[in-house]
C-alpha cells in the first residue's frame, strides 16, 4: 500500500511539470508579431524569481516568448535556476517580434563582466527594433544597456545605475515607471507586474 501511494505521489509531481512545462513554457510564435516578445536575460546571475515572475505573466496575458543571450550556453540564475537560451542576440529573426524586453543585469556581473553592457550584437538588436519602432522595455540596471545603444537621447527614462555618467539628468527621473514614446523603462524589479502592463498598454497602442 506504501510503495503505492508513493508511486501516484511521483507520477502527479511529473505530471504537474508536464503540464506547466506546456502550459507555460515555450510555445510556437504567433502569426501576429505583436504578439511575440523577445526576453533578453544575462547568461549568468539573473534574478530567478525576475524571470519566472515575467514569463508567467507574459505566456497567461496570451504572449510567446523567445529567450535570448549572448551565448547558447545554460544560462544560471543566482539561486540556481537553469533555462537553455534559445537564440543568441545576432540570430534573433527580428520581423517576427513586435517587442523587446531586457531583464535586470544584476549589478554585482556588470561590474565583474563588462561586456554583458557593450555587447555590439545585443545593441544592434535593440537599434533595429528602436528604428523598426518596435515597443522596448527594460528593467533596473539594465537600463544602462539602452543607455549605451544609444536609443535614450531625447527620452524620458528611469532604472538602476553604476555611476553619473551613464546618465542624461534632463531625462533620467528615477522615477517607479517611466513611459517615453515606445520605450517602457522601471526602476527595479519590484515593479515587475507594473511594467509588464504598461508594456501591453505600449504593445496595443503601437499596433
Amino acid at each position: 500500500m506504501k510503495y503505492n501511494l508513493f508511486f501516484w505521489l511521483i507520477l502527479a509531481i511529473l505530471f504537474t511539470q508536464t503540464f506547466l512545462t506546456f502550459s507555460l513554457g515555450k510555445r510556437p510564435l504567433s502569426k501576429n508579431p505583436s504578439k511575440n516578445m523577445v526576453l533578453v536575460i544575462p547568461n549568468q546571475n539573473y534574478r530567478d524569481k525576475e524571470l519566472a515572475q515575467t514569463k508567467e505573466l507574459l505566456l497567461l496575458n496570451g504572449y510567446h516568448i523567445t529567450i535570448a543571450a549572448s551565448s547558447l550556453n545554460d544560462a544560471i540564475g543566482m539561486n540556481g535556476m537553469v533555462i537553455k537560451p534559445e537564440v543568441t542576440f545576432n540570430k534573433v529573426k527580428k520581423n517576427k517580434y513586435g517587442a523587446l524586453l531586457i531583464l535586470e543585469f544584476p549589478p554585482e556581473s556588470l561590474v565583474l563582466d563588462q561586456s554583458m553592457i557593450n555587447d555590439p550584437h545585443l545593441f544592434r538588436l535593440i537599434n533595429h527594433f528602436y528604428k523598426k519602432e518596435k515597443v522596448i522595455a527594460a528593467i533596473g540596471y539594465s537600463s544602462i544597456i539602452l543607455f549605451k545603444s544609444g536609443i535614450l537621447a531625447d527620452k524620458k527614462y528611469t532604472g538602476q545605475l553604476l555611476d553619473k555618467t551613464e546618465i542624461d539628468p534632463t531625462h533620467y527621473t528615477g522615477f517607479d515607471l517611466e513611459k517615453d514614446g515606445r520605450i517602457v523603462t522601471a526602476l527595479d524589479s519590484s515593479h515587475i507586474e507594473k511594467l509588464i502592463q504598461l508594456l501591453m498598454q505600449t504593445i496595443e497602442e503601437n499596433q
